[in-house]
C-alpha cells in the first residue's frame, strides 16, 4: 500500500541519523581516540613488554575502530577483542580499553539500542574475566566498570535528547501536512469547484445558436481564462497535498514570462485600453525564481489596471531583464471603471511585495499626476 502524504512527510525524519553528537564531533572524537590508541600501542611496543599476539590484538582493535567510523557494527569487533585480551594469560596494551570507551559512548549515543547494550555488556564481561583470570584487584574492576557505565549513560542521555528532537520534528511535519491538506480541501471547495461551474456554464452557453458574435467572443475569453486558472489551481492543490513547491513542477522561464506578457497585452486591448509596451528579456537572463516573480508581477499589475481604470486609456508597460537586474514598470491614468470600483483587498499587491522581498527585490506603488505607478525591481544575488 502506498504511504499517505502524512507518512511521506514523516519518513525523512525517521530515517535521519539523529544523534546528540554531531557528525563532525563524532569524527573528531574517533580520530583523537585512534591517535591516542596508536601512540599508546607504539609506546608499549618500544618498552618491549608486549608479546606478538598482544601487538596483533592491538592492531586489529585499531583497524576495527577505524572501520567503525563508516560502519558502526565494527564496534562489535573492538568489544570482542577486548574480551579476548582479558581472557589471554599474557600482558596486553591499554589500547583496547581506550577504544572500548569510545565504542561504548558511540553505540550508546546512536541507534540501534541493542548494539550499545552488547558493547557495554562485552566490556563488563571483559573486566570480570580480567579480574578472574588476570589477577586484577576488585577495586580496579569496580572503578573501570563504573567508568564504562557512566560513559554509556552519557551516550544514552544524548540519544534520548535526540529522540525528543526527532519526535518534535515529526510532530511539526505532521501538523504542517494536516494544515496543507486542510487548506487544499478548503481551496477546492471555495475556489476550484465554483470555477469549474464557470467553465461548464460558459461551455454550455457556447453550444447555443444565434448568439451575437461579440457575446460569443466574450464568453470564449471567460472560458479560456477560467480553464487556465483552474489548471493552475489544480496543480497548486496537488502541491499542497504532496508538500512540494509549484515551481518544482513547472519552473518559470523567460518564455513563460513572454507568454504572460503577450496575454496581458491581449487582455488590455480586448478591454479597450491602448498599451504602450516595451519588453526586453533574453533567454540568457533566465532565473527560475526571479522569472516566477516577473510573470506574476505582469499578471497582477495588469489586473490592477483592469480593476481600477476605465478604457479608453493608455497603459505604459515596461519589462527589462538582464542577468544582473530586472524591472517591471506599469503606469496608467486613474479613472473610474465603467461599472463602479470593485472592492480592493490589496492582498494581490501584498503578496507580490512579499515575493519580491523573498527574491531580493522591492515593489513600490504611488500616484503621480493622476497616474497610478507601480515599479518592481529585482537584483540577482550574483550582482555586485
Amino acid at each position: 500500500m502506498d504511504p499517505t502524504p502524512g507518512e511521506r512527510a514523516v519518513e525523512p525524519a525517521r530515517t535521519r541519523a539523529h544523534s546528540g553528537l554531531g557528525v563532525r564531533a563524532r569524527r573528531i572524537l574517533q580520530a583523537g581516540a585512534l591517535a591516542l590508541a596508536i601512540w599508546v600501542l607504539i609506546a608499549d611496543i618500544r618498552v618491549g613488554t608486549l608479546p606478538g599476539w598482544s601487538v596483533a590484538i592491538g592492531i586489529a582493535t585499531i583497524v576495527f575502530a577505524g572501520a567503525a567510523s563508516v560502519w558502526r557494527l565494527a564496534w562489535l569487533g573492538v568489544a570482542v577483542l577486548f574480551v579476548v585480551s582479558a581472557a589471554v594469560p599474557w600482558e596486553t596494551s591499554a589500547t583496547g580499553f581506550i577504544l572500548l570507551l569510545v565504542a561504548v559512548f558511540d553505540t550508546g549515543a546512536h541507534r540501534p539500542g541493542w548494539l550499545g547494550l552488547v558493547v557495554l555488556g562485552s566490556g563488563l564481561a571483559g573486566l570480570l574475566l580480567d579480574a578472574a583470570l588476570g589477577g586484577q584487584d576488585a577495586a580496579s574492576t569496580v572503578a573501570f566498570s563504573f567508568v564504562l557505565i557512566a560513559v554509556a549513560t552519557v551516550g544514552s542521555l544524548l540519544r534520548a535528547q535526540a529522540d525528543r528532537v526527532e519526535a518534535v520534528e515529526e510532530l511539526a511535519l505532521l501538523r504542517r501536512q494536516v494544515e496543507r491538506t486542510e487548506l487544499a480541501r478548503d481551496m477546492h471547495d471555495i475556489v476550484a469547484a465554483p470555477m469549474s461551474h464557470v467553465v461548464l456554464i460558459a461551455t454550455d452557453l457556447l453550444t447555443r445558436n444565434g448568439m451575437p458574435s461579440y457575446l460569443r467572443t466574450g464568453l470564449e475569453a471567460v472560458q479560456a481564462e477560467a480553464r487556465e486558472s483552474l489548471e493552475e489551481l489544480r496543480a497548486m492543490l496537488g502541491c499542497l497535498r504532496t508538500d512540494t513547491a509549484l515551481s518544482a513542477l513547472s519552473p518559470s522561464t523567460p518564455e513563460s514570462v513572454r507568454r504572460e506578457w503577450q496575454a496581458s497585452l491581449a487582455r488590455l486591448s480586448s478591454r479597450g485600453f491602448v498599451p504602450e509596451a516595451h519588453f526586453d528579456m533574453n533567454d540568457e537572463a533566465g532565473q527560475p525564481d526571479r522569472d516566477e516573480v516577473l510573470r506574476l508581477a505582469v499578471r497582477e499589475l495588469t489586473t490592477n489596471v483592469l480593476r481600477h481604470s476605465a478604457p479608453p486609456g493608455r497603459v505604459r508597460m515596461t519589462l527589462v531583464a538582464t542577468p544582473e537586474h530586472a524591472s517591471v514598470v506599469v503606469a496608467n491614468r486613474l479613472t473610474g471603471p465603467p461599472h463602479g470600483q470593485p472592492p480592493a483587498s490589496g492582498l494581490g499587491l501584498q503578496g507580490l511585495q512579499e515575493r519580491a522581498r523573498a527574491c531580493g527585490g522591492l515593489l513600490r506603488t504611488t500616484t503621480m499626476d493622476e497616474e497610478w505607478l507601480a515599479v518592481l525591481t529585482l537584483d540577482s544575488p550574483a550582482a555586485p
